[in-house]
């Protein structure tokens, strides 16, 4: 529903009211400029990674991953131009946001949650977060036994109701 609201409706209420096409340029162009700024930070650690462990060099890597990252993205991209880009009958970028909203987050909040809570030891709570007392030792109890068993409910519900909607 994003999407089709972002590329579809939007531009049609715009078109509607006063100065809506200065209206609508201005919040596409800083959408733009969110989109970009968020890619280039989410694609700073595997640069970091790249020019750390391989040897690559920073150019080298922007432009290896750039270029992944681009031929990865495009058919979203495609999905609300003239191209119309589906499958099944289903926008790209609709069903790639309903896989990473629906079942991305919490199946990434509960490798964290499990990582967090069975490895990291308390002392780094303390010395690190400073955190005293009880304290660290109830945060990795709840991300130990609290929050995986209801990510996985909710990872269990969000797949019934794809299966049986």
């Amino acid at each position: 529903m994003g999407a089709e609201l972002t590329f579809t409706i939007l531009p049609q209420a715009f078109a509607e009211i006063p100065f809506g096409a200065v209206i609508g340029f201005l919040f596409f162009l800083l959408l733009f400029f969110s989109a970009l700024t968020a890619a280039v930070s989410m694609i700073e650690m595997p640069l970091a990674s790249l020019v750390a462990r391989k040897g690559i060099s920073r150019k080298k890597a922007s432009l290896f991953l750039t270029g992944g990252v681009i031929a990865i993205g495009l058919p979203s991209a495609l999905s609300y131009s003239a191209m119309n880009l589906t499958l099944g009958g289903i926008p790209v970028l609709d069903l790639l946001d309903e896989t990473a909203g629906s079942f991305g987050l919490p199946l990434t909040a509960l490798i964290m949650a499990v990582a967090f809570g069975w490895m990291l030891d308390p002392r780094m709570l303390r010395e690190r977060g400073g955190l005293k007392g009880f304290i660290p030792h109830l945060i990795l109890a709840i991300c130990r036994y609290l929050i995986p068993p209801v990510l996985v409910v909710t990872l269990l519900l969000l797949g019934i109701n794809l299966v049986w909607g």
